[in-house]
């Protein structure tokens, strides 16, 4: 082998892609730290996929029933992993991206490796044969970064952009309107706070809310209890999932809010197997 220099370096990824300019066009309010924090740069996806991993030699996309919608499919993505601690899961992975998130299955069973909902994911980024995604971790409390070599990113990322236009536009249209809302608010004042929860329960079926509204809902609730309980109800239903950290200001203490997150990660562990092991879910071509 010849001498020589360095290997490349791996180029500098652009500015992440990320649901908030989407969010805000629909007419959300979203905090500036979130703001700032999800057009952060990631200057680096990692090291690039090397010449054992044949891009060109993975399988196609394909669809797949989608989890979370039974009038959808979700599409599926072949892709190597860069992170050493996924390459010991599998070497090889699908990258799944549909209503509930990403999700990455093992290529040969479709069974699950990992679940990132749409309300974990902080952002991604995108290079040439290379995608990344950071979302935050609610056990350790920070936000983690995976990277993947893959040949289908274009596609990837147009698959992104529709999913979430499909999400909100179904949010937004099940939004509550300020009317709506206040006779919920007139409801729940009106009704005893020990029964303020058990019928938030029922409300949440039919709505969802902004953020904003969630914080005054929180506000009529007299016990840390409930505003545990609320804030969980609540999360999987809000049109602007970035801004939930304002209703989280409104919890008692940071153990409130370390409860909320177990609670909601609880849940969506819960979720995640449920859907895990159902047999082929690839759509009829």
């Amino acid at each position: 082998m010849g001498g020589g220099g360095s290997k490349p370096r791996a180029p500098e990824l652009p500015k992440l892609q990320n649901p908030l300019p989407a969010i805000q066009a629909a007419g959300q309010a979203v905090t500036q730290q979130a703001a700032e924090a999800a057009t952060a740069p990631i200057n680096a996806v990692g090291a690039l996929w090397s010449d054992e991993q044949n891009l060109d030699a993975l399988e196609q996309p394909y669809e797949r029933r989608d989890e979370g919608r039974a009038d959808a499919t979700s599409k599926c993505f072949f892709v190597y992993p860069h992170d050493e601690e996924f390459k010991k899961k599998s070497p090889k992975m699908v990258l799944e991206i549909g209503s509930l998130g990403f999700r990455l299955l093992r290529p040969e069973t479709e069974a699950p490796l990992g679940l990132y909902s749409w309300g974990q994911i902080h952002s991604w980024a995108h290079a040439p044969n290379d995608f990344a995604f950071r979302h935050f971790d609610e056990g350790k409390g920070t936000i983690l970064r995976h990277s993947f070599a893959a040949r289908d990113v274009d596609q990837m990322l147009v698959q992104i952009q529709f999913v979430i236009d499909g999400i909100l536009s179904e949010r937004k249209r099940l939004a509550v309107s300020p009317e709506a809302f206040a006779q919920i608010m007139q409801e729940l004042e009106a009704t005893d706070p020990s029964q303020r929860v058990g019928l938030l329960a029922k409300l949440v079926k039919d709505h969802y809310f902004f953020s904003s509204q969630g914080t005054e809902v929180m506000l009529t609730l007299p016990t840390t209890f409930e505003k545990v309980d609320a804030a969980v109800l609540l999360h999987g239903r809000l049109v602007d999932q970035t801004s939930f950290s304002q209703m989280l200001e409104n919890a008692d203490c940071q153990g409130d809010k370390d409860n909320i997150w177990h609670r909601i990660t609880s849940l969506r562990k819960a979720n995640s197997v449920a859907r895990g092991d159902r047999g082929d879910k690839r759509a009829t071509r």
